[in-house]
């Protein structure tokens, strides 16, 4: 989780305009109205996105949990030896 609110509400709102440019064209280029009832191409792409955001949510909890990991060992200081392992391994911040 992202620990300063300035960059929180920088990242929020570039999502946020991101999500509303794709928008535009993507209802115009997938979801064409010749095509309708069926819309074959709109549910392909629309299945397609929905993997890739599935994936990508994934991989985003698994990179949060790894930087957490780093963060409580890194926390704990010197004196503890899990400290010293992470560093050997190349975790060190």
């Amino acid at each position: 989780m992202i620990q300063d609110h300035e960059m929180r509400g920088f990242v929020i709102a570039t999502s946020n305009m991101c999500g509303y440019i794709n928008s535009i064209w993507y209802s115009d280029a997938v979801w064409r109205t010749a095509e309708a009832p069926k819309f074959r191409p709109g549910f392909i792409a629309a299945s397609a996105f929905g993997v890739a955001l599935i994936l990508t949510i994934l991989l985003i909890l698994f990179l949060e949990k790894r930087d957490q990991k780093k963060r409580d060992l890194v926390e704990r200081g010197p004196d503890d030896s899990e400290v010293h392992a992470a560093v050997t391994l190349g975790w060190e911040k």
